[in-house]
């Protein structure tokens, strides 16, 4: 049996919709009990901090809100609209933006704060506040009405079933029941289900965004500007955009928005995100910064077609739940204030659904007139063009030739150094190939390497006298220089060095450059100088999960087996949802015969990436180690379901299931060391480090 407890007004939920709807209730009737019961851990805490803010809902809850403490004091100073590209920007005049995106009058806020801040005063007008308590299901009445919710319980199982630690938790009832759970709620589905209020809707569309906050260097700080943009990286990919909103104390809150409903499989939210932190006028804003919060969301983009009803027998929907976002307006928090408001629920959406139309017309347009503008003149627009071609040539087709074609059509349109960086790439991946041969020392081949160093070298050299402060320019010269250490080409070290010293001036502080030259010194045999550079990079940056991995395998080429593995397990400390670094980890024990741990770092590793097919093959071999044949025999059945025509694969299961050793009777190619192999045994689904 549960116990019970019973509130005039139960809200599920403490984000701006429902502590409004709470404050509102009180200011209403005192005398009202009202609960709020939020997932959360405190108020706040599942708010994703950082908004530019439409004051009306805050307007009308507490009129002289601008008197109190509320943490409302960033007023927006700038409003600018950017078109993208890979290597520069258009901005967007404001008179052609509709006047639904102004910003000027809002503010820049942090919502959770502003959460904590009404938690307060409600807390303060005698409303019950519980954290940390979940909201598992619904209470119904004898009519099929809502009369509460189930709270606080904990010990189900993935599918609903209780679990030996299971506690029931309480009813929690109330003559009206408020659902303001954000995107998705769980309570709220159920409910739209039960009662078909989506009926006279359209499906709802979904978006994932994004944000980060930052503290920059104050000389690229301006407090109150808010800067949105479209175009690159998405391009044609996926709808979305991006936000920078510059508030208190030097810290910026950076964003990205990608539109859920792209076809292209292959489009990766969180990396298009890191892609546009590189964009020029980005990376130069974050150049010096740190990082101190980051977080993302689901966001509905429906909009007012997709809003289902809101009211329900012993209740109402709420905010985001509702769907309530003003995708045009990129705003929202004060439509859910409003919707906790209003008695009648008419929210500053949009006047008419036509509107939306008419604005997504307008957007267009905008978008047309941006391109039209071009990136100062039509040469630099074309070659833009010319650019994402060869890019999409290069990494999606695989066709070097004509990525080189197209980069080529692009400089000579316009000398940008960051097509000449991609020129670089394309020559080095060809003379690593050559490189590869077996027929080293043939004369045609010689000649062959010695033109396509040439090329690079000349490439590189370019970029430099395009951009000579620009760091990276360095970075591919040393790169070019570097290539050819393993041969033993005299001078190509020093040269190599030299250019990488030339870029750690250009940008002292950079980790990355340190890394790159610890990988030089291992390729040169210099062991204690490149545990130097590592230690520099480590220094730099505290957590860079690759300078630690870097040093792990160079401990582990120097047979230094314990210190790999130490270094590895600090690497999974600092990023634990990295399966690649799981594998590596696993690897080695495998290597040092611990094959009961080898077992759980390959598990972890496939339950962070299920498709991690090398990680499935060694957890099976380490398995059979541990004597666990059965899930041996499983681990490569599932292999065996994506790679049917593998022969090392069906070798192996075969033996498995009859309790032979997994390499027994194996021919070669096919040896029992695959540990040992200068390449894995499958291909992965999972990109190796």
């Amino acid at each position: 049996m549960r116990e019970k407890i019973d509130y005039d007004l139960v809200i599920v939920g403490g984000g701006p919709a429902g502590l409004s709807a709470a404050i509102k209730a009180k200011q209403i009737d005192p005398e009202l009990s009202v609960v709020v019961l939020e997932k959360g851990s405190e108020i706040g805490s599942h708010i994703l901090s950082g908004a530019v803010l439409d004051t009306s809902g805050i307007d009308l809850l507490i009129p002289d809100w601008k008197e109190t403490d509320i943490p409302i004091r960033t007023k927006v100073s700038e409003d600018l609209f950017y078109l993208f590209g890979p290597a520069g920007q258009v901005k967007i005049p404001n008179f052609l933006l509709p006047p639904l995106m102004n910003n000027h009058g809002n503010y820049i806020v942090s919502m959770g704060n502003v959460c904590r801040w009404l938690a307060g005063q409600a807390e303060s007008l005698g409303v019950d506040i519980y954290p940390g308590m979940a909201c598992s299901d619904l209470v119904f009445g004898n009519s099929g009405e809502v009369i509460g919710v189930i709270a606080g319980e904990f010990g189900l199982d993935k599918d609903g079933n209780k679990t030996e630690g299971y506690e029931p938790g309480m009813e929690v009832l109330g003559k009206y029941v408020l659902l303001s759970e954000g995107v998705r709620g769980s309570l709220t589905k159920i409910l739209i289900e039960r009662y078909k209020l989506d009926a006279q809707s359209q499906p709802q569309k979904y978006g994932l965004g994004m944000k980060e906050i930052w503290e920059i260097d104050p000389k690229f700080h301006k407090e109150g500007k808010v800067l949105h943009s479209m175009g690159w990286p998405l391009g044609g990919n996926a709808g979305g955009g991006s936000f920078c909103y510059h508030a208190e104390n030097n810290q910026i809150y950076l964003g990205f928005v990608v539109h859920l409903n792209y076809e292209n499989p292959h489009v990766f939210p969180y990396m298009e995100f890191q892609k546009f932190k590189h964009h020029p006028m980005i990376k130069g804003m974050l150049e010096g910064g740190k990082r101190i919060s980051y977080g993302a969301r689901a966001i509905t983009e429906g909009g007012y077609q997709s809003i289902p009803k809101l009211s329900f027998p012993g209740g109402l929907i709420l905010g985001c739940s509702a769907g309530l976002v003003n995708v045009p307006r990129i705003k929202g928090n004060h439509n859910a204030m409003l919707s906790g408001i209003l008695e009648e629920r008419d929210v500053s959406f949009i006047d008419s659904p036509r509107i939306g139309f008419v604005v997504t017309l307008i957007l267009v347009f905008v978008f047309i007139a941006g391109i039209s503008l071009g990136y100062y003149s039509l040469q630099k627009t074309i070659s833009s063009v010319y650019y994402q071609q060869g890019l999409v040539a290069g990494n999606s087709e695989g066709d070097i030739a004509k990525a080189g074609e197209k980069l080529t059509d692009a400089i000579q349109m316009s000398q940008n150094d960051v097509y000449y960086q991609a020129l670089v790439d394309l020559n080095l991946i060809e003379l690593n190939q050559l490189l590869a041969s077996t027929n080293i020392g043939n004369e045609a081949l010689t000649a062959q390497i010695q033109q396509v160093f040439s090329i690079a070298l000349q490439n590189a050299q370019q970029a430099i006298n395009a951009n000579p402060l620009n760091y990276q320019n360095y970075m591919k010269q040393a790169q070019v220089y570097a290539s050819l250490v393993p041969l033993g080409v005299e001078g190509a070290y020093d040269s190599a060095m030299a250019s990488y010293g030339i870029a750690r001036e250009r940008s002292p502080k950079n980790p990355s450059i340190h890394l790159a030259m610890a990988q030089l010194e291992i390729a040169q045999g210099n062991a204690d100088a490149a545990r130097e550079e590592i230690g520099k990079a480590i220094e730099l940056k505290n957590n860079y999960t690759s300078a630690v991995f870097l040093l792990a395998q160079l401990e582990a080429s120097l047979g230094n087996t314990s210190e790999a593995i130490r270094s590895v397990e600090v690497a999974t400390v600092l990023e634990p949802n990295n399966p690649t670094l799981r594998f590596q980890l696993g690897l080695l024990y495998y290597n040092n015969d611990n094959y009961s741990s080898a077992v759980g770092a390959f598990e972890n590793a496939v339950l962070l990436a299920p498709n991690y097919a090398n990680a499935r093959y060694f957890l099976g071999l380490s398995y059979y180690e541990v004597d666990r044949a059965q899930d041996a025999v499983r681990q490569f059945e599932i292999i065996a379901e994506d790679n049917p025509d593998n022969e090392e694969v069906s070798l192996i299961l075969g033996n498995l299931r009859v309790g032979n050793a997994p390499f027994a009777n194996a021919e070669a190619p096919i040896d029992d060391e695959p540990e040992n192999r200068d390449e894995l045994p499958l291909e992965n689904d999972v990109e190796e480090e």
